[in-house]
């Protein structure tokens, strides 16, 4: 990545730029660095929404969810994985939706009172459902599944 963005330098556009920084992000992420990956992320999702490509913007505010769960922060890790979802639901982006809402079952389901958390609904979860972890789970699975009713993985960095 660091090669890459040498090459760039100043030829780079909002969206090789967007993408580089969400691709460092949820690289540091995954080597533990929850604060270098917040600042590209965070990074990331400016690129991303000045050039408005939403597609990198919903898999960086999902990653940025990551990166919440992480450091333990609730609050920021809902809105964050709830922003993903929306968006993500809005430009049917399944490589924001899935994590997102499987991040946010686990999150909801691993948390001791879910109802006392302040989850605004996301995209199709109904209100009544916002804080059920088996809500999300579903939400991640419709998306999951191709076109030949196969489970495909979108999880994946990348």
């Amino acid at each position: 990545l660091d090669r890459t963005e040498s090459l760039l330098d100043d030829h780079a556009g909002r969206r090789r730029l967007a993408m580089l920084d969400r691709n460092r992000g949820a690289l540091a992420f995954e080597r533990g660095d929850l604060d270098d990956a917040a600042t590209r992320l965070d990074s990331g999702v400016e690129h991303a929404r000045a050039g408005g490509f939403t597609a990198i913007e919903a898999r960086a505010l999902a990653d940025l969810g990551r990166v919440a769960v992480g450091r333990g922060d609730a609050e920021a890790a809902i809105d964050r994985l709830t922003a993903a979802i929306d968006l993500g639901c809005r430009i049917e982006c399944v490589r924001a939706i899935v994590p997102a809402a499987e991040e946010l079952a686990a999150l909801l389901a691993a948390h001791r009172d879910p109802d006392g958390l302040v989850v605004g609904a996301p995209g199709p979860i109904p209100e009544v459902a916002a804080t059920d972890p088996a809500a999300y789970r579903d939400l991640a699975d419709r998306w999951r599944v191709d076109g030949d009713g196969g489970a495909t993985d979108f999880t994946a960095s990348g």
